[in-house]
């Protein structure tokens, strides 16, 4: 049985939510998550971040390219949102280069923010040059009447970044131990969770004190679960015969 997005919620009331709850959960898509770990900044006002999927491929001779746009939403009643694309391609050299650039007719502004190049167009549209195959590429969302703002600029780190696009993104977004051994203590829940996707599970521990545990199941039956007081505190495997092993040295 198959119900329509918008009929969804009221099949759930008249047959019973608990019947039909695995067959909703079943429907949902996969959740996008960050191809890189903790490398999108956070910035100020712009709290909503949605991810979309990960572009991977090559070049006709073999060169990888690959990226990942993160939409950054600030939620006010007008639209204040911007894409904010971590790009690796070889035509990137070609694309920005500063005599092409400059020869335009609508030439965008020249910068430098840190160490890069930064080009600025008059639409909003900007682009921080990190290497001759790598750059972020940032433009406004439709109707949108706020830009990537400037002033946060320097709150980016443009070198982790750069580094990060060395290899592509992960394009798989089920959880394995691989997964968690990414996290470090301090760890921030934004980037626990954009990692790592929404817990099972969140409460307290066994005597209802320390810190809050997010439960992960994982595919062989055994779960990993994350203490979190603001930030990463721990990460525990939980294997099926109740072994415990730390994972965050």
């Amino acid at each position: 049985m198959v119900f329509p997005g918008r009929l969804l919620p009221l099949a759930l009331v008249l047959a019973g939510w608990w019947a039909l709850l695995p067959l909703a959960l079943a429907q949902q898509p996969a959740p996008v998550l960050a191809g890189w770990f903790d490398v999108f900044p956070s910035l100020k006002l712009f709290t909503g971040r949605f991810y979309q999927a990960p572009v991977v491929g090559k070049t006709k001779d073999g060169q990888p390219v690959y990226s990942q746009t993160l939409r950054y939403d600030a939620p006010t009643g007008l639209v204040r949102a911007f894409d904010f694309t971590l790009q690796r391609d070889p035509a990137i050299k070609n694309r920005y280069a500063p005599d092409f650039l400059r020869a335009q007719k609508d030439a965008p502004a020249e910068s430098k923010i840190g160490k890069y190049r930064a080009w600025t167009w008059e639409d909003g549209k900007v682009v921080v040059v990190l290497a001759d195959d790598k750059a972020v590429v940032i433009t406004k969302a439709p109707r949108s009447v706020a830009a990537f703002p400037m002033d946060q600029a320097k709150q980016v780190d443009w070198d982790k970044i750069a580094k990060a696009l060395e290899q592509p993104p992960r394009t798989d977004f089920i959880p394995t131990l691989d997964t968690f051994r990414a996290l470090r203590k301090g760890t921030l829940t934004t980037a626990l969770e954009e990692w790592c996707g929404h817990p099972t599970q969140v409460q307290r521990g066994p005597d209802g004190k320390g810190p809050i545990r997010w439960t992960y199941p994982l595919a062989d039956g055994s779960r990993v679960l994350v203490g979190v007081e603001m930030a990463v505190v721990f990460v525990r495997h939980e294997t099926k015969d109740g072994k415990v092993v730390e994972l965050l040295k």
